[in-house]
């Protein structure tokens, strides 16, 4: 008889996890199938059946940091807020998320290993800082609607804000490996970038 589903759905997570976690430290080269096995119990061939193989692992760890990265900024529900409102709150959860240690982790490994996988970099850009750009682009759009912005592309301007929100911070982390910058310095930013956005997008009476 089959395990229950349960039990299954339980034992790719912890597969999942257990790779992310020697992916992120070791890199692609050093990570072994091998190392993961005497991590999570069972055989090589439970990793081989149901991902193919260190590669496929890969991919499966790297759609699955993405979602679980973004997740806090994806349940974030501005509906209804006002323009400031509504920006303040994406920035702050788009700081959190995209500055978080799992997310530079994870964006230095795309880099790293971008030449000999290089559709990770279009999963990567899709299912994160694709899914953030949309979910900005949703609010400005909604604001352009009700004649609080000006015409344009909804997209555009997001990816225009969240740059506003990160920039400098991000590069610094990844080349320099600078720590997560302080509360009041983060703060500052976020109400600079609303500013600045606002100031320059918002509809002339």
């Amino acid at each position: 008889m089959p395990p229950p589903a349960t039990v299954i759905v339980a034992k790719r997570k912890k597969v999942i996890q257990a790779a992310t976690r020697l992916f992120f430290e070791q890199g692609y080269d050093a990570m072994t199938v091998d190392a993961l096995v005497a991590e999570v119990g069972g055989s090589k061939g439970y990793i081989y059946n149901n991902f193919g193989g260190k590669k496929e692992l890969f991919e499966a760890i790297v759609e699955n940091a993405c979602s679980e990265i973004l997740e806090p900024l994806s349940h974030t529900d501005v509906a209804g807020m006002s323009l400031d409102k509504g920006l303040k709150v994406l920035a702050e959860k788009f700081l959190k998320v995209s500055l978080a240690e799992k997310s530079i982790a994870l964006h230095r490994l795309i880099v790293a290993e971008r030449l000999r996988f290089p559709h990770l970099g279009e999963i990567f850009l899709q299912a994160g800082p694709e899914k953030s750009y949309q979910k900005v682009a949703a609010f400005l759009r909604t604001h352009q609607e009700k004649g609080h912005l000006r015409p344009g592309d909804p997209y555009d301007l997001a990816v225009q804000f969240l740059g506003l929100v990160n920039a400098g911070f991000l590069l610094r982390m990844l080349s320099a490996g600078e720590p997560l910058p302080a509360k009041k310095m983060l703060t500052a930013r976020v109400k600079s970038a609303v500013d600045v956005f606002t100031n320059g997008a918002i509809k002339k009476t």
